[in-house]
């Protein structure tokens, strides 16, 4: 995912929408914004964000639900709503605050302020910085990483691995049995199997 914007990848909604629109329509706006982040959340396959420039609001909560961010150096990235008289959706507060911890998320909201993009870094919300004219190669060859491996097991981490996500023991056992028998009976996971135990060819079946 990318911008052709080269100022901007994402500006966030626009604050216009509520001297235009009436209480009906903002509740249609917010249900349709708080369903999209739900199917980037859910999405089975590589998810890979190149940023270029300012990433704000929702462009912000877009980098929570991606496997892999690569950002240019001038990129900055935060939540200016409180600043303007508006806040960001309640699942991408929530969702911050499971990435960063509650005290950082709670400080990066309150303050409105625009991280550095090695502020970012180091919050573990940006992978890599590389300049500007790699950003798209790179983004390119990190998706093309993940889609060589069995989309399967990528999926499933996927799945498992979700911002606020909570499960007794007993379900995580049944879960990973479930997922288990999937991927063993997968055509490449068991490739995959193959070569790491020197038979790339597959000629030792699997039980």
């Amino acid at each position: 995912m990318k911008s052709d914007n080269p100022r901007f990848f994402c500006a966030g909604g626009d604050i216009n929408d509520f001297a235009t629109m009436d209480g009906d329509q903002l509740d249609e706006r917010m249900t349709r914004f708080h369903e999209w982040l739900i199917r980037l959340e859910t999405y089975p396959g590589p998810l890979v964000v190149a940023i270029n420039g300012i990433a704000v609001g929702a462009g912000c909560e877009m980098l929570l639900y991606a496997d892999r961010v690569v950002s240019g150096s001038a990129t900055r990235i935060g939540f200016p709503e409180v600043r303007n008289g508006v806040l960001p959706a309640a699942k991408g507060i929530y969702d911050l605050q499971c990435a960063v911890g509650y005290l950082r998320a709670r400080k990066i909201m309150l303050s409105g302020e625009l991280l550095h993009v090695i502020q970012a870094r180091d919050l573990g919300l940006v992978d890599e910085i590389v300049p500007e004219e790699e950003l798209v190669d790179t983004a390119i060859q990190c998706a093309g990483e993940y889609a060589a491996r069995p989309a399967v097991l990528h999926a499933a981490i996927k799945a498992q691995a979700r911002p606020g996500r909570r499960a007794t023991n007993d379900e995580l056992l049944a879960e990973s049995l479930e997922r288990m028998h999937a991927y063993r009976n997968d055509p490449a996971t068991q490739q995959a199997r193959s070569r790491w135990r020197g038979d790339p060819t597959g000629s030792r079946k699997e039980r």
